[in-house]
């Protein structure tokens, strides 16, 4: 419970009014780019009026006075541009992206029950920029940066000395008095550190393009919703869960019966009870799974504001391009995706893409192309990040390497050798430090987050033409329900997960080829794929290499094959991931084991956890 004047205030009515307001407040990210394309489309405005209006009304409710404030200055100046007094030019729209990003760090604030305003002179001055650009005066000056830089650092040194020299405390309050009142409509503050990094710090360029979504379609009515914890639905999840293993306990008794005698109608009544469970099982599992995917749009629609504010502080042109808005995946995969989505969009649009003169000189048009796309194939969820800009500079990124101590001087490195370099700590593509990026961070982070999640990273760069980034993730989710492949090795059962297999064929051990440095290979489809010696890895009894045909089995790892022999095939099917701790020396490849319905213990292997 929170208290605001007296009254109590339900936590979680006010944690669902947080959620929904900042749900609706990022979507108008998207609408903001699309309104200064076309200052003219009312719709567009309307779309933004409604949400803000929204907070508006409910924040008096939970005693939000200082976000009823912030609200009610954005609604003013929105309703003068709805009523066509005003035009929507790049500088207000800038004053109204600040307002939206102060309303979610204030509302995220409120949530965690701080206090709505830190910074109470740079939200007077906000508020006060957005009442002169209502007014429809333009009070701009040419070094609006500068202006807000000054006016951001006397800030910053007022929270951390002020409390030490009240005297100086009291100069500064004064200065910054007299800025809010002159601070220039066309400025516009660093973004909020939550929830969104930038805001935009000057003119929008003209695009090449608009982006083809409406506002009638972004703001059209959907179906009714409740909002649920993810708590509750991982719990019923796992309670699904069990009726896995269950229903697996029920077909090895299936197979006990049938081992009786005289049991042939009792056998085939079982069967149907069993396929009815399993069916019911199955159902269940899927609607479960249904109500844990989102939409991606929500991700997909703070690309355009991301670009566009790297575009009006770098003084470049660009346009972007959303592939896969329709798209719903599980909410999990979503938020592995958030972070390596804004690296790698920051990465594209900062020191991807040249400025117009540069690209000018090389032939290409001044506009340059982020592409973000997501896609659902039969194994993995993939983001792909590309841009049409300058591709990476390896001999930059090999110069760092080295003299970061990754590498030696003389070491002759393979293109993709170099490529990876991108992503150990302290090295960046960037040619310059700027407010976005170049201090070598990030990419890094990103890439442990993602192979944690048994997904890899793949980049493809061309010198002049762009650089192309994808991330695959597995589709499967940390729900622990999976889909195993079981195979038998040396006497002993173990699964791999399915979205791992590639395929299954017979042949020799004896035809493998054995390459110097690499160990045992096969030659498969025309390439070449190392073998995994299971066997040794898991210390288990070995075998010679004989005349009969073995099974083996191609597994992807990361972003390469290898094959694995193995004594039998027995099936596939659905496991429950159960956490097992005091390994041995093997657990570097157990991610778990399953219960099987005979009650034995079946260890689950990820094999991209070793190398050949």
């Amino acid at each position: 419970m929170t208290i605001i004047d007296n009254e109590i205030i339900d936590a979680e009515l006010l944690a669902e009014f947080v959620d929904e307001s900042v749900d609706s407040l990022t979507e108008t990210d998207q609408l903001f780019v699309q309104l200064e394309l076309n200052p003219t489309d009312l719709d567009v405005v309307q779309a933004i009026f409604r949400p803000v209006h929204s907070v508006k009304g409910n924040s008096v409710f939970f005693g939000l006075l200082q976000v009823k404030t912030l609200a009610h200055e954005l609604e003013t100046l929105l309703d003068r541009i709805r009523k066509r007094e005003l035009v929507a030019d790049a500088g207000i729209i800038s004053v109204l992206l600040a307002g939206i990003d102060e309303l979610k760090a204030m509302l995220f604030r409120a949530r965690d029950q701080e206090p709505e305003v830190t910074r109470h002179q740079a939200f007077d001055g906000l508020v006060e920029r957005i009442k002169v650009a209502a007014s429809g005066e333009t009070r701009v000056v040419k070094q609006d940066r500068i202006w807000w830089s000054v006016f951001e650092t006397l800030t910053g040194l007022q929270d951390e000395f002020g409390a030490e020299s009240p005297k100086l405390w009291e100069e500064i309050e004064a200065i910054l008095s007299t800025m809010a009142q002159a601070m220039p409509v066309s400025s516009a503050p660093p973004a909020a550190t939550h929830p969104e990094p930038f805001a935009a710090k000057g003119e929008e360029p003209e695009p090449r393009q608009a982006p083809p979504a409406s506002a009638t379609n972004a703001a059209k009515d959907s179906a009714k919703t409740m909002r649920i914890a993810e708590s509750h639905v991982d719990t019923f999840l796992s309670f699904v869960g069990e009726l896995i293993v269950v229903g697996d306990l029920f077909k090895h008794l299936e197979g006990r019966v049938g081992e009786l005698e005289d049991c042939g109608s009792l056998l085939a009544e079982f069967r149907r009870a069993n396929e009815t469970f399993s069916s019911l099982s199955d159902n269940l599992r899927d609607s479960i799974m249904q109500i844990r995917k989102v939409p991606v749009n929500k991700l997909l629609g703070r690309v355009p504001r991301i670009v566009r504010d790297i575009s009006t502080s770098s003084s470049k042109k660009m346009t972007v391009e959303t592939v896969g808005e329709d798209i719903r995946i599980d909410k999990s995969h979503v938020d592995l995706l958030e972070a390596p989505l804004m690296h790698m969009v920051r990465n594209a649009a900062d020191h991807g893409i040249e400025s117009p003169e540069e690209r000018a000189a090389s032939g290409k048009i001044e506009a340059g192309l982020v592409r973000v796309g997501i896609e659902e194939g039969d194994r993995h969820i993939v983001l792909t990040v590309s841009d049409d800009g300058r591709g990476l500079d390896l001999e930059a990124i090999r110069e760092k390497g080295v003299g970061l101590g990754l590498i030696r001087k003389d070491a002759p490195l393979a293109q993709q050798d170099i490529i990876n370099l991108i992503f150990s700590s302290g090295i960046s593509t960037a040619r310059s430090v700027t407010d976005v990026s170049g201090r070598g961070v990030g990419m890094d982070v990103v890439k442990r987050g993602i192979d944690s999640a048994g997904g890899w990273i793949r980049v493809d760069t061309e010198a002049g033409s762009g650089t192309t980034m994808q991330v695959f993730l597995p589709k499967s989710v940390t729900t622990q329900i999976m889909t195993g492949f079981l195979v038998e090795i040396a006497g002993q059962r173990f699964f791999f997960p399915m979205d791992k297999v590639l395929e299954t064929f017979q042949m020799r051990p004896s035809e493998t080829k054995s390459l110097k440095n690499q160990g045992r290979c096969v030659v498969r489809h025309g390439q070449t794929q190392p073998v995994l010696e299971i066997r040794k890895v898991l210390d288990l009894p070995g075998y010679n290499l004989g005349s009969e045909p073995e099974i083996a089995v191609t597994v992807a790892t990361g972003a390469s094959r290898v094959v694995v022999f193995v004594d039998a095939v027995l099936g596939v099917q659905q496991m429950v991931v159960r956490e097992i701790s005091g390994l041995s020396k093997s657990s570097e490849i157990v991610v778990g084991a399953a219960l099987m319905g005979d009650n034995s213990v079946v260890l689950i292997l990820d094999l991209d956890k070793i190398t050949p």
